[in-house]
């Protein structure tokens, strides 16, 4: 199994977005070059 790959499900995409979200917003400060949108359509076009 150590190479198998899992896909999220669309309920469990959104929480994992919803909780990184969080801690980006939390953690300003450690990118302030950075916006949420630009980092999740990053997440969102390379999901591995």
């Amino acid at each position: 199994m150590p190479n198998q790959k899992r896909k999220l499900s669309s309920e469990h995409t959104q929480e994992l977005l919803a909780q990184l979200r969080k801690r980006f917003s939390d953690n300003m400060h450690r990118h302030p070059n950075l916006t949420w949108d630009a980092v999740q359509a990053k997440l969102e076009q390379d999901p591995e």
